[in-house]
């Protein structure tokens, strides 16, 4: 097996499945890949962060299914080695959540910091907001729904002008994103350089919540409860950050959405926001589209991609040469983005 130029060697780690049923050499390596039967005419194969996962139909043998694997040996590995330079650009872009941290927003440095004052908020209990950890996405709609209304109303935007920092409104922070256009190229250098210089800041007012985590904690601690420590101001930020993006997400897929569908000459029913681990995007023969949230975190041309991509299913539920001739006629680069986007990670939060 000849190793691409520049490509991370194989980890024998990334070849084994977490709930693998098979196993089978390829490559010079054992493979422990997951089999799924389910109901399609052939086999299916798909090599994600968690290892490879084979779906076939029931009538098909194990020996044939290894036929079909040791048949697209080169392919396999040529994606694990993908999985490799994904999780290692992964761990450089990782994000510490303190105040002052640089996350990436559609492809530029954006500075968050967590002010202990509560001006902007409303009067009346907010404690709710934080209720846990982990919010799942619907939860957290139904909080920002229910209880902050709207996000940008509660945080404070800055942006640097000529070296000072002056106010900036919700709707000129999501406008100058969206204009200041980073391609993948750029963006890629500006996480290996590990020296943001961010045109942007928001502040987070945590301290009423905040208050109220602590006083919790203490409780727990009075009462022998060393699980839930006093210090949570990661917590607040995280879910404060999630439900800032999340609104920034809706406001500018949204946006691009439209553009693009008057370019294609299609109509979408509904547009929802999703998380999948695995896919950007989806449509509906219905034309009803779904988009992933986390597309907020990259570059403008590479979302661009992903809205038209969907918008253009609408006219061809399929990926023949008639959509990807309609994908040229509506972005004669979509080749060139389309690449770049498989080969982005999400910055982790830690």
């Amino acid at each position: 097996m000849v190793k691409e130029p520049g490509a991370p060697a194989v980890n024998a780690r990334s070849l084994l499945h977490a709930k693998a049923t098979h196993a089978l050499a390829l490559g010079g390596f054992q493979v422990a890949y997951r089999l799924v039967r389910v109901k399609r005419k052939t086999i299916g194969m798909l090599v994600s962060e968690e290892g490879l996962e084979v779906r076939a139909p029931r009538w098909v043998s194990i020996n044939q299914i290894q036929d079909a694997l040791k048949e697209r040996e080169r392919w396999i590995i040529k994606q694990v080695q993908g999985m490799a330079k994904k999780a290692a650009l992964a761990k450089r872009a990782a994000v510490e959540i303190e105040s002052g941290c640089v996350v990436q927003v559609l492809g530029q440095d954006v500075q968050w910091f967590f002010s202990e004052k509560a001006n902007g908020l409303q009067s009346g209990p907010t404690t709710s907001v934080v209720a846990s950890f982990e919010k799942t996405l619907p939860a957290l709609q139904r909080e920002n729904a229910k209880q902050l209304k709207s996000v940008s109303e509660h945080i404070q935007i800055q942006r640097s002008i000529q070296g000072e920092w002056q106010a900036c409104p919700w709707h000129e922070w999501c406008a100058a994103l969206q204009e200041g256009t980073v391609s993948h190229a750029q963006n890629e250098k500006a996480i290996a350089a590990h020296n943001p210089m961010a045109k942007f800041r928001v502040v987070l007012p945590l301290k009423s919540l905040l208050e109220k985590r602590v006083q919790d904690a203490m409780a727990g601690e009075a009462k022998g409860d060393t699980n839930n420590p006093p210090v949570v101001d990661k917590t607040i930020a995280k879910i404060w950050m999630k439900a800032v993006l999340l609104e920034l997400a809706h406001e500018v897929l949204k946006q691009r959405v439209s553009h693009f569908e008057t370019m294609i000459g299609v109509t979408h029913t509904a547009l929802t926001l999703g998380q999948a681990k695995h896919r950007w995007g989806s449509a509906g023969s219905n034309g009803a589209i779904r988009l992933n949230w986390h597309l907020v975190h990259v570059p403008m041309d590479l979302l661009d991609y992903v809205v038209a991509h969907e918008l253009c299913h609408l006219k061809q539920m399929n990926h023949g040469p008639k959509f990807w001739a309609e994908m040229e006629r509506v972005m004669p680069d979509y080749a060139a983005r389309r690449r770049a986007l498989k080969e982005v990670s999400m910055a982790q939060w830690t």
